[in-house]
């Protein structure tokens, strides 16, 4: 009789303990950076903020939302010249301990050897859906990550903007293909779901609001949807088709700002928040400047050596119109269409370093040819100057697109034109193409003619 009490109460005491479990309030901060082109001392005051969060709760979960690998010569030294060095990135990112890193547009341009040293060097997974390799379903990067916090399961899946597989350097091979963000989402949701059974999702997209809406609203399983690439702050709630309310949260490039969202499980409740953050410029880490003290030291040398000379003021009218000279220099197209690459530019006559290239022009672009007609070319003129109207949300200074002809005008609509542009415009950028021009991905495959191998940021003063 004593026996059977014992157990009983070891029973009541055990179910006791199990309701009280399930009843206690798990709250799981996130933050989230996304486009910080080697902004490292901007994020040092976004570590700060990491930093005092976890020291508050050691739950926090710490997402970079892509494009951290281009932007600054410190970051193209790393990658091209000092690689056997750890990259700066992946330095900067494992002294902050962040949970899980997005494949950007602007890292895959950095060339498979860059990426792919990067990605064994961080300590976090770098994760991406959907960019598979050409002739098999695998995936470039693992596709989403399960995170563990006092024993609930964060899944995040990553998912990247389609051109990102296109944005390739030069005399690499095209052995990657970006799957549309939308049907990947519908495929790995259910992966997870299956596989994982998680008590949360996260999804982490390198990509504007408008594909991130769509997907929150179609695909059922998301709690809580970051957005990226479009340097833009967003902070919205939608429903999707089963009725649950999903949060979408984007913040500003280079750690100008940071997303921050609060995912608190309570049982079989949830509820998740959350707000765009300005980090406090004056509290910067000094612990993440001292880790990175042998990177900016090494870089220094590069990033002051002088390679060209401007016998002109700069300004935005002026590196706009170098950059139509140099696309028609190495091309001899007979048209160049470009845009701005950087803003307020203001760099006095005389000679040139790096560094003040890379304030110029900050990406690793190069020049492409490609075919369009007359009336192709017309309407993506007009529809980049419709975007830069005060009423449109896809207003970006480096989509506004200007034309020099080396033919007679106006254009013939049936006329086929050889057509320079950037790498980034001409994989479909900013969906210019596409959307302006009206052509679909086999179309647009067709028309390339030629890339360059010259980098236009090196060319643009005879350097």
């Amino acid at each position: 009789l004593m026996e059977n009490f014992l157990r009983k109460r070891v029973l009541a005491i055990i179910s006791i303990l199990f309701t009280l479990s399930c009843s206690k309030e798990i709250v799981i901060p996130v933050i989230v950076t996304t486009d910080v082109h080697g902004a490292f001392e901007s994020l040092a005051a976004v570590s700060s903020e990491a930093s005092e969060t976890r020291n508050g709760n050691s739950r926090l979960i710490l997402l970079d939302n892509g494009d951290f690998l281009q932007g600054t010569p410190m970051l193209y030294y790393f990658n091209n010249i000092s690689t056997k060095e750890m990259n700066v990135a992946a330095a900067a990112m494992n002294f902050m301990k962040y949970d899980a890193v997005n494949a950007g547009n602007h890292d895959i341009e950095t060339g498979f050897s860059v990426y792919k040293k990067v990605e064994k060097e961080l300590s976090a997974p770098f994760i991406c859906a959907n960019i598979t390799e050409l002739k098999t379903p695998k995936t470039l990067f693992k596709p989403y990550t399960v995170i563990t916090r006092d024993k609930k399961r964060i899944a995040v899946l990553a998912l990247t903007t389609k051109g990102t597989a296109k944005a390739l350097k030069p005399g690499e091979k095209l052995n990657t293909i970006g799957e549309p963000m939308l049907s990947s989402a519908e495929k790995w949701i259910r992966v997870i779901k299956e596989k994982e059974s998680p008590d949360a999702i996260i999804g982490l997209f390198h990509e504007g609001i408008e594909i991130s809406k769509e997907i929150a609203e179609k695909v059922d399983g998301f709690d809580i949807i970051f957005t990226g690439h479009d340097h833009l702050e967003h902070n919205l709630t939608v429903t999707a088709l089963s009725g649950k309310k999903v949060l979408i949260l984007g913040s500003q490039d280079r750690a100008d700002s940071f997303a921050k969202a609060q995912i608190v499980i309570k049982g079989s409740k949830k509820t998740v928040t959350g707000e765009i953050v300005l980090p406090d410029k004056k509290k910067k880490d000094a612990g993440l400047i001292i880790a990175l003290k042998k990177h900016f030291e090494l870089s220094e040398k590069y990033e002051l050596a002088v390679t060209a000379e401007t016998s002109t003021q700069l300004t935005d009218f002026t590196v706009l119109s170098a950059i139509h000279r140099t696309l028609k220099k190495i091309t001899d197209a007979e048209i160049t269409i470009t845009a701005p690459v950087a803003k307020n530019i203001s760099i006095p006559e005389g000679l040139l370093t790096n560094r003040d290239l890379f304030k110029i022009y900050p990406f690793d672009n190069n020049p492409v040819t490609i075919s369009l007609t007359g009336l192709e070319i017309k309407r993506l003129l007009a529809y980049s100057s419709d975007l830069q109207s005060k009423e449109s949300r896809y207003k970006r200074f480096y989509n506004n697109l200007s034309a020099i002809y080396s033919v007679p005008v106006p254009l013939e609509d049936q006329r086929f034109y050889t057509v320079a542009m950037n790498s980034y415009h001409a994989s479909d950028g900013g969906s210019l193409l596409s959307n302006g021009a009206g052509l679909n991905e086999s179309e647009l495959n067709s028309r390339m003619i030629r890339t360059y191998p010259e980098n236009i940021r090196e060319h643009l003063f005879g350097n």
